[in-house]
C-alpha cells in the first residue's frame, strides 16, 4: 500500500461517512484497482489444434494391475472477484469500440449500448443500440427471462447477448477458422452481464454454438442452461480453473493473472488422450513457462505425474462430476513445451492405469 492509496482511502471514507451502509469504501477502492484489467479484450481462435502440445495426445495404455487403498486428491479453490460497474446509469452499459484495437477490418460503428427499459414478474425488457458518430445506426428490442441467457447474431460479424449474474469471464464458442474479439460489462441495476463478440470471418456468429461463462461465485455455466463441471488447482505461482462442458463440446483451462486460456473439442479427443492441451508464454527473463492440463475418469486416485522438468510442479482436484483435473507447470530456458511425460493413477476399481507419452 502506498501514500497515494492511503490518502484516497481516507478521503473516500470521509466523503461517504454520512451515507451509512450504502457504500463500502474498501470495496469501491478495490473495484477501482481492478477496473483497468476488467476491460480487456478476449481474443480467441477457432483452430483447436495447438502445435506446442500436439505431441501429448494419443497416448496408449501400458499396463493395468489391481492395487489396494488410496484416497482422492483434495479440491483446491480460489476466490472470484466481481467486475465493477462501467456506467453511471445502473440500468444501462455502453461499450466504446474505439478503444478495442481490432485487427484488420473492424465494425463500422463506434459503440454499443445495452439498456434495460422495463421488467415483469418473469422477464427483463431492453433495447440494444449501435451508435456511429454520435447517432443511432440501428437498434433492436430484446427480452430476457429471469435467470436465462440471451444472444442474437446481429449481422454477419457481430454477436450480442446477455447472461445472468456478474461474470468473471465469458468465452464465445467459436467454430470459425479466424479470431473473435469480445468484451463484457455488467448492468448493475439488474445483476446482468452484457457482452458482444466480433468475428473476423463472415457468418461467424451463425457458426457459434453458444458461450460459456463463470459467475463470481465460481460456478461455470453455459448457454444451454447447464452448469459445467469444473475444478480449481493452485500451484506455486498461479491458479488454474479446469472445466469440461459436454453440451458445448469443450474442455478448457483458465489461468489467473493474465487470464490466458485454451480449450479443445471433447469430440476431437480419443479415449487415451489424457492431456487435452496447454498454455505457453515467454517471461521477461528469457525463460519459457509451459502449462499442460488433462481430465482423468471419475474415481481416479493415487495420481502420479512424471514431468520432464525436475523443478516443475503439478496438482490435481476433483471436479463436481467426479472426474479429476490435473495441471502441470514448468519453466525452461529452451523453447520446448514438453511438460508431462507420463501419468499413473488408480481407477475406480482399484486398478493401476499408466499412460506414457
Amino acid at each position: 500500500m502506498n501514500d497515494l492509496e492511503d490518502r484516497l482511502r481516507a478521503d473516500f471514507q470521509r466523503a461517504t461517512a454520512g451515507v451509512g451502509d450504502l457504500i463500502d469504501a474498501e470495496a469501491a477502492l478495490r473495484a477501482g484497482q481492478r477496473a483497468r484489467s476488467s476491460r480487456r479484450i478476449g481474443v480467441t481462435v477457432g483452430v483447436t489444434a495447438m502445435a506446442v502440445v500436439a505431441g501429448l495426445v494419443g497416448w496408449t495404455v501400458l499396463r493395468v494391475v489391481p492395487i489396494q487403498g488410496g484416497s482422492p486428491s483434495p479440491l483446491e479453490t480460489i476466490s472470484a472477484v466481481p467486475s465493477p460497474p462501467t456506467t453511471e446509469d445502473p440500468m444501462s452499459t455502453t461499450f466504446d469500440l474505439s478503444t478495442e484495437g481490432f485487427g484488420g477490418t473492424g465494425p463500422d460503428y463506434d459503440s454499443i449500448n445495452f439498456k434495460i427499459t422495463s421488467k415483469t414478474s418473469r422477464s427483463y425488457f431492453g433495447i440494444v443500440t449501435l451508435i456511429s458518430d454520435g447517432r443511432t445506426k440501428r437498434s433492436w428490442d430484446f427480452s430476457v427471462p429471469f435467470g436465462k441467457s440471451w444472444s442474437l447474431p446481429w449481422d454477419r460479424h457481430l454477436l450480442i447477448g446477455a447472461v445472468p449474474g456478474r461474470v468473471s469471464w465469458l468465452d464465445i464458442v467459436n467454430r470459425s477458422s479466424k479470431g473473435v474479439y469480445s468484451n463484457r460489462q455488467v448492468i448493475a441495476g439488474v445483476g446482468m452481464t452484457a457482452f458482444w463478440g466480433y468475428f473476423e470471418e463472415a457468418d461467424g456468429p451463425g457458426r457459434s454454438s453458444g458461450f460459456i461463462w463463470e459467475t463470481v461465485d465460481g460456478v461455470v455455466h453455459d448457454s444451454s442452461g447447464k452448469i459445467a463441471p469444473s475444478a480449481r488447482i493452485a500451484l506455486r505461482d498461479r491458479n488454474f480453473l479446469i472445466y469440461r462442458d459436454e453440451d458445448q463440446d469443450r474442455v478448457g483451462i483458465k489461468a489467473s493473472g493474465d487470464g490466458s486460456s485454451y480449450s479443445t473439442r471433447i469430440s476431437d479427443s480419443k479415449p487415451a488422450d489424457l492431456v487435452q492441451g496447454g498454455l505457453g508464454r515467454r517471461n521477461d527473463d528469457g525463460t519459457w513457462e509451459w502449462t499442460q492440463y488433462g481430465v482423468l475418469p471419475p474415481g481416479a486416485r493415487d495420481i502420479q505425474l512424471e514431468l520432464s522438468d525436475p523443478g516443475g510442479e503439478w496438482g490435481s482436484a476433483t471436479m463436481n462430476d467426479g472426474r479429476v483435473a490435473v495441471v502441470a507447470n514448468s519453466r525452461h530456458r529452451a523453447d520446448t513445451s514438453d511438460v508431462i511425460r507420463s501419468i499413473a493413477y488408480s481407477d475406480a476399481h482399484g486398478n493401476v492405469v499408466t499412460y506414457r507419452k
